[in-house]
């Protein structure tokens, strides 16, 4: 079994998990009813975040995580489940245009409500198909397949391999750290570069992500 302060595959991506889920949340809640164009223009870059980071994550599980798992045969919906990230996509590729009107014109409260109800719609998918990943994929079925030191070795590769896809690394890092709680945050830094967290987001990228700051959390 993995350690509880070593690797665990499982853990890393519950923890991404979360931050898409409370990023999809916040989403929705801000979608809900138009508000000033300042904070409008800032959920943009929020949700489109979240829309690029979703989209890394499916996109290592598709081509790095789920390839690996069944040649170590472990057992999951891989079909199914790879099927649902193309429906995802879709939604995402539904909302990307919105995203990109309001950002133009942040009183487009056509664009909002569109962009509140394709939310509602990609929740609907999300919330079953991260149940059905953490029920097969849990430590215990992982650490009986994947040793320690391979399992270190692919948290790296993981995280690279998302972080190539999910937009900008200067909106992309904070939001995912500052999407989780502090306790999570603490596992999510271990696959970090130091030179990430210490120096580019609080110093080089702040004045980057500031618009995101009033939706996110425990944000220093």
């Amino acid at each position: 079994m993995s350690q509880p302060n070593g690797p665990n595959i499982a853990a890393d991506l519950v923890r991404i998990h979360r931050v898409i889920t409370r990023g999809l949340e916040v989403s929705i809640q801000h979608s809900r009813t138009p508000s000033d164009p300042a904070t409008v223009s800032g959920f943009v870059i929020y949700a489109q975040t979240a829309a690029w980071v979703l989209h890394g994550h499916h996109v290592s599980e598709d081509q790095a995580a789920f390839p690996f798992f069944r040649q170590k045969q472990i057992d999951a919906p891989y079909l199914l489940l790879v099927a649902e990230h193309g429906q995802i996509q879709a939604i995402l590729n539904e909302v990307a245009p919105a995203l990109d009107r309001l950002a133009g014109e942040p009183g487009d409260g056509q664009s909002l409500a569109f962009v509140h109800q394709a939310l509602i719609r990609l929740a609907g998918i999300w919330y079953p198909h991260i149940q059905r990943e953490e029920v097969h994929l849990t430590a215990q079925v992982i650490a009986a397949a994947i040793s320690l030191e391979e399992q270190i070795n692919l948290a790296q590769q993981f995280a690279q391999h998302a972080q190539q896809n999910s937009g900008p690394a200067y909106l992309a890092v904070p939001f995912v750290l500052y999407n989780l709680s502090p306790e999570d945050r603490v596992g999510m830094l271990r696959v970090m570069p130091p030179e990430v967290t210490q120096h580019l987001v609080p110093v080089v990228w702040k004045d980057q992500w500031a618009p995101m700051k009033p939706f996110l959390r425990d944000v220093e």
